[in-house]
């Protein structure tokens, strides 16, 4: 967890990084489960004057949108990078992504630890189904234990938000159809959009309806698979179990 240090950076420090402990293979020997790799994928919004500060053992590769920005690659004691991300030619205010590759290849000490201004994007993930029902993965309600409540209900009709951060916005649209009763609320719609699709606007409507990519009908068959390459990868199937 990456920690705020109150001067608008964050930073995560461990000196002894060996997160397969007691998982999977065995322990080796030395008290440790060596000879691992790991990757992170996240995304962030660039500001200007943000700074990516690496250091440790072994090999460590950067990429900010898909470039290497940084290469400390080989079997070594620990080691220190800085990147300057104004030197990148990114865009203020526009989503990055940053995709960072370790290894540690030796029985000998595990160091890994970053400091940076970037404001790293949660993994997350959010479920809207039903009638209607929708867990978001930035809510303060997504954060309680056991199953956090829907933010939206079926007493509610119009247009809501359920995720609206700086990379993703969703939106959706409830209202009574002809199947629901005394007027109670159902799932007409789902709008997806925001920085993360550079621009393009997914929406869905209920079964009945169709699923559009700015404005254009697409997965006009079920089951269909339907891809822009790079972006997005979109699915109409079956479910193997059911949600509730």
């Amino acid at each position: 967890e990456f920690v705020p240090q109150g001067d608008g950076t964050y930073l995560y420090d461990n000196s002894s990084f060996f997160p397969l402990d007691k998982r999977g293979l065995a322990d080796d020997i030395y008290g440790h489960n060596y000879y691992f790799t790991m990757e992170m994928h996240t995304s962030f919004i660039y500001h200007g004057g943000e700074h990516f500060k690496f250091r440790g053992d072994d090999d460590v590769w950067v990429f900010i949108n898909g470039s290497l920005a940084l290469d400390l690659g080989g079997i070594h004691t620990p080691l220190a990078g800085s990147v300057a991300l104004d030197d990148l030619q990114l865009t203020r205010g526009a989503p990055a992504t940053l995709d960072l590759f370790f290894a540690e290849r030796q029985p000998f000490m595990s160091n890994f630890r970053v400091e940076t201004e970037i404001q790293l994007q949660p993994v997350g993930s959010c479920s809207v189904w039903g009638d209607p029902h929708a867990i978001a993965f930035d809510s303060a309600a997504s954060q309680v234990a056991g199953n956090p409540p829907s933010i939206v209900d079926v007493f509610g009709h119009g247009d809501m938000w359920i995720v609206k951060s700086a990379l993703v916005s969703i939106q959706g649209r409830y209202g009574p159809t002809q199947w629901t009763e005394n007027g109670l609320s159902a799932t007409l719609a789902l709008a997806v959009g925001g920085p993360f699709l550079k621009g393009h606007v997914l929406v869905i409507e209920a079964r009945d309806g169709q699923i559009t990519w700015d404005g254009e009908s697409i997965l006009q068959e079920f089951p269909s698979d339907w891809s822009v390459q790079d972006l997005i990868k979109v699915q109409y199937h079956e479910v193997e179990q059911p949600i509730d």
